[in-house]
């Protein structure tokens, strides 16, 4: 929360400071398609997947330009995320399922079909042009982002956070842990955002960009949240807690992310403005494409 003061302060006073008299405003929406590692599964037995396989949504941005040196945006992001079932969708689930009982499971076979989950994120940024000649200019951006993820469809994973029970422990059929405080199908985070950017005016209407991005936190299926979660939560007694098995958990490296994006812009008039770019590299596993459309009055 304090980054998060300290973001908004520095907005505010870059409001107050810079003179309003030449500001103007953009919007920008965008088509965003992305790839990640998630292509197969790590084990066909134990049901651990690599990670995010495709990524497709939509990001929006408001910006306001004080001046011609600072301006302030707020953006948003909405991403569908897809990875491979870890479940073979010809075995009959039933809660065992989970837990290696259900030997059908158990064994390697090709899995089928595919889980979604949903991210949302959000964030505050304030910039800082600098000029480097008639045609040449870098751009510092700081500001916080938060991401919201959660899974749609992952059945082992809601199972888990919903309290289910495994049978043979004196609760059949299988139901609801007793006491057990079940949880949404969700996990969050945010932390520090910063951007460096370089920008090249080719021609009047030709803008080329290339840009570097920081994140303070990493994020990825909501699946690899589940065990956390839950014993954070529930594991105050054995009885609570024995019955998971890390089928459904694989660990995730805490840390930053950084990734970098190259754009070319053209202005179709002094009001709109296409673009087309490619991002990928650094530390963020996704790597993919962006296309959208500006207007500023």
């Amino acid at each position: 929360m304090k980054l998060v003061r300290a973001v908004v302060v520095l907005a505010a006073a870059t409001a107050a400071t810079s003179g309003a008299a030449d500001d103007r405003f953009e919007l920008e929406l965008e088509r965003v398609a992305l790839s990640g590692p998630g292509a197969q599964l790590d084990d066909q037995v134990d049901r651990r997947v690599k990670g995010v396989d495709d990524v497709e949504g939509w990001r929006a941005n408001a910006r306001w330009i004080i001046s011609d040196r600072w301006s302030i945006r707020l953006g948003a992001e909405l991403l569908d995320t897809e990875y491979e079932s870890p479940l073979d969708g010809t075995c009959p689930f039933w809660i065992g399922t989970l837990y290696g009982v259900a030997f059908c499971q158990t064994v390697e076979t090709p899995r089928t079909g595919t889980v979604e989950d949903e991210l949302e994120s959000y964030e505050i940024a304030v910039a800082h042009s600098v000029p480097l000649g008639d045609r040449l200019g870098v751009v510092l951006e700081l500001g916080y982002r938060t991401t919201r993820w959660e899974s749609v469809n992952d059945i082992e994973a809601i199972s888990v956070v919903r309290c289910a029970s495994l049978p043979g422990r004196g609760e059949l059929p299988p139901g609801l842990i007793v006491g057990c405080e079940t949880l949404d199908a969700k996990a969050d985070e945010g932390g520090l955002l910063a951007i460096a950017r370089i920008e090249w005016a080719a021609t009047s209407r030709l803008r080329l960009m290339a840009a570097m991005h920081y994140q303070g936190y990493r994020y990825s299926i909501y699946r690899y949240d589940v065990i956390e979660q839950f014993e954070e939560t529930n594991c105050d007694t054995a009885r609570h807690c024995n019955f998971i098995l890390p089928v459904v958990a694989r660990d995730v490296d805490d840390g930053s992310w950084t990734w970098a994006v190259v754009r070319a812009e053209y202005a179709l008039s002094p009001a709109w403005t296409v673009y087309l770019g490619g991002e990928g590299g650094g530390s963020r596993a996704w790597d993919g494409a962006h296309a959208g459309i500006r207007f500023a009055w």
